[in-house]
């Protein structure tokens, strides 16, 4: 007979925009010019524009502009408390050797980690020395944070929200590091929603029907 815990999976609990971007993902006079509007309509091509950046950073899970996001967890990948066995566990390889040692952050691309906090039953809150605990991945899509050798996961107890890690996304201050692909796909979703207004065209219908679906693909992130 073996005693063990359901195995949960790990995945951030909630996601909280910080710091929004201090620019646009395409410059609204370029927009404006694209459309061949003047500038009475501005206004609601800004708000077509807004809407369309959204939707293709939430359909790919990036950040187009430098942004800060918070993403609160219950619990570190290890999926709490160590299991107990009372006999011979089979199982894969992988799993005998040890629980995943990286968190991955939900927005990518990760330009830096700017703390992470643990906390206990009692709400106590703990600054975790980053460089010491993690190295943290600004190369794959998405980022994250893996433990040293030799570190193990810092105590989080709290039943919820027990970990709160705060970190910056984006590929950079303004539209001159947005790749171009990404750029059209804005541009080509707030033309569709503005051409459309009215109509009761969502801004995830804009994506789809203006075919800005196509041009985002590539930078779909393939989760296991």
């Amino acid at each position: 007979m073996s005693i063990r815990h359901t195995a949960k999976p790990y995945y951030p609990q909630a996601s909280v925009l910080k710091t929004p971007p201090t620019s646009q993902a395409v410059l609204l006079s370029t927009l404006k010019d694209h459309l061949r509007l003047d500038d009475s309509e501005l206004p609601i091509l800004s708000e077509f524009l807004l809407a369309a950046t959204e939707a293709v950073e939430t359909q790919i899970g990036c950040a187009l502009i430098t942004q800060t996001w918070e993403v609160a967890m219950d619990q570190w990948p290890s999926g709490g408390n160590e299991p107990w066995w009372d006999g011979v566990r089979q199982a894969s390889i992988t799993i005998l050797q040890g629980h995943a040692k990286t968190v991955d952050l939900p927005r990518w691309p990760l330009q830096s980690v700017t703390s992470v906090k643990t906390y206990d039953e009692d709400d106590n809150e703990t600054d975790v020395n980053i460089a010491d605990t993690f190295y943290v991945d600004t190369f794959n899509r998405p980022g994250g944070l893996t433990l040293r050798s030799g570190s193990t996961w810092p105590t989080a107890t709290r039943n919820k929200n027990a970990i709160i890690i705060e970190y910056v996304a984006g590929y950079g201050a303004d539209y001159r590091f947005i790749p171009p692909q990404l750029a059209s796909a804005v541009r080509m979703t707030a033309s569709y929603l503005y051409e459309h207004r009215g109509d009761g065209c969502s801004a995830g219908d804009a994506l789809r029907d203006s075919g800005a679906m196509t041009m985002l693909s590539q930078f779909e992130v393939k989760r296991i």
